[in-house]
């Protein structure tokens, strides 16, 4: 499953710092809709979003607690809340993904060999 180790990197990332954070959210856009042309997109899309929680769970114990024990002390609404957040921008951006590969077979299709 390519989403899940995906979805775990970027998770990380947007712990490390500010810059990675950044790179994190754009790799994991770029991804949805890279994932979105996999015949089995929707289980890709949700496997993504999974290991973005437990990267996201990593970041906070390794680059988060480790300098300030008493930051995020709302992690689980936070998790929620990118459980939310990610769920609906991967399957925006799955559906995408979908889309251009629904065009890609039906021009192909129709084009003479």
């Amino acid at each position: 499953m390519k989403g899940l180790l995906v979805g775990f990197a970027a998770g990380v990332l947007m712990f490390a710092s500010n810059l990675t954070a950044g790179i994190g959210v754009i790799g994991l856009a770029c991804a949805g809709v890279v994932l979105g042309t996999a015949k089995r997109w929707i289980i890709e899309e949700f496997c993504a979003v999974a290991g973005m929680l437990a990267g996201s769970v990593l970041g906070l114990f390794t680059f988060v607690w480790s300098r300030d024990p008493t930051a995020h002390n709302l992690w689980p609404l936070e998790l929620a809340m990118y459980a939310f957040m990610g769920t609906l921008a991967m399957l925006l951006l799955g559906g995408i993904g979908a889309l251009v590969r629904r065009l890609h077979s039906r021009g192909s299709a129709e084009s003479p060999r």
